[in-house]
């Protein structure tokens, strides 16, 4: 599959848009060429798990992948339970099974003649990115039948996933869950109109000091679950692909 120049012009032209969004929303500074992959606000972008994990805090969209009960029954569903599918054009649409239980998307179709949700772009997604960006509420639970020392955090919907923990690490995962949100939900409302400033200014070196941790965690777990263009599985770390790209 070949991209058009009429498309490719397109992409340009719709991060210059989204750039200058992101200038007069003061989320970027306006000295800041979005173009310039040493500037700071790129800091982090080819970290791959990391940019799916803000994608789903904002989208909230994820597909859960289970082994099917009949040989062609769907593999997947959404988070309110409908069955789902993931159209041709999607490179993910020709495996079968996942590495990872979760995947999130950004736009779907309701499809009458095939009773199923169509999903056109898709990203698989680690259990760890899921529980520190997924918006909504996620709780830890005990259920019967599992080890002593496990529980579950439980993301709530119409159908709730349930995903099995060591309880000690699901608090802690948990408690990261929160410091990351509280931190986002302070930025969105006061990033660049902060009411104390010195409180902004310590926050800001906050989030400048947790987002580090947070690349190489989500970098770590996600580094099995992506696939190549051979479709075979992507085992190096983020870091060594920004060393080598």
């Amino acid at each position: 599959m070949f991209l058009k120049h009429e498309m490719l012009f397109s992409f340009v032209e719709l991060k210059k848009l989204h750039g200058e969004l992101l200038n007069s929303s003061k989320l970027i500074p306006e000295v800041e060429n979005i173009n310039d992959m040493s500037m700071p606000c790129n800091q982090f972008s080819r970290y791959d798990e990391l940019v799916k994990s803000v994608l789903l805090s904002g989208l909230g969209k994820i597909l859960v992948f289970q082994k099917p009960i009949r040989k062609r029954g769907l593999m997947l569903r959404t988070l309110d339970g409908s069955p789902a599918v993931i159209s041709s054009e999607s490179v993910n649409s020709k495996f079968k099974e996942f590495p990872t239980p979760f995947l999130t998307y950004y736009k779907s179709l309701s499809s009458a003649e095939r009773r199923a949700v169509i999903v056109h772009e898709s990203s698989l997604l680690s259990p760890v990115s899921l529980v520190l960006f997924m918006p909504g509420v996620l709780t830890l639970k005990n259920m019967a039948g599992l080890e002593n020392e496990n529980s579950v955090i439980s993301v709530e919907g119409a159908r709730p996933v349930y995903i099995e923990v060591n309880k000690k690490e699901g608090e802690q995962l948990l408690h990261l869950r929160q410091v990351v949100w509280n931190v986002l939900e302070y930025l969105v409302e006061y990033e660049g109109r902060p009411r104390d400033v010195e409180q902004y200014k310590a926050i800001c070196q906050f989030r400048d000091d947790l987002l580090p941790v947070l690349a190489d965690l989500t970098g770590e777990q996600g580094a099995n679950i992506d696939f190549t263009e051979s479709g075979e599985l992507r085992t190096e770390p983020p870091s060594d692909r920004m060393q080598s790209g």
